[in-house]
């Protein structure tokens, strides 16, 4: 389920991996990269959160990097924050920077932030 990648390399770290068949009630906060492609009511907190086509999350993402591409139904805060064509997401995006492709569906509330986060997570502080 969880991989490490040889230590040499300098774009790898652990990822964790978690598949279409799983689901999950509660919290994953995570310092690295997890791969979402089951079900979960709960919120996720990580360094980067990719939401594959066959995940459905009720509940908030907070990333430095997150990349949609199933249903989340609740807010997200990222610096970078990419929805894919297959993306259905309901709730306030918090985001330095997004791209939206065409295709997604998106309802709610756009909330730019300023500046990019400085430590690993996205600085989840700015009001509105």
């Amino acid at each position: 389920m969880f991989k490490n990648r040889q230590s040499g390399d300098i774009s790898s770290a652990t990822t964790g991996q978690i598949g279409a068949n799983i689901r999950i009630t509660g919290k994953i906060d995570a310092d690295e990269a997890i791969g979402f492609g089951g079900e979960m009511d709960g919120d996720i907190s990580a360094d980067e959160v990719t939401v594959t086509d066959t995940a459905s999350i009720n509940g908030q993402i907070t990333a430095r990097s997150a990349i949609i591409a199933g249903t989340v139904i609740g807010d997200i805060t990222a610096d970078r924050l990419v929805i894919l064509s297959t993306a259905v997401v309901k709730g306030s995006l918090h985001y330095t920077t997004i791209q939206i492709e065409t295709g997604a569906q998106v309802e709610g509330q756009f909330n730019q932030k300023s500046q990019p986060a400085i430590s690993g997570k996205p600085d989840i502080t700015d009001d509105e």
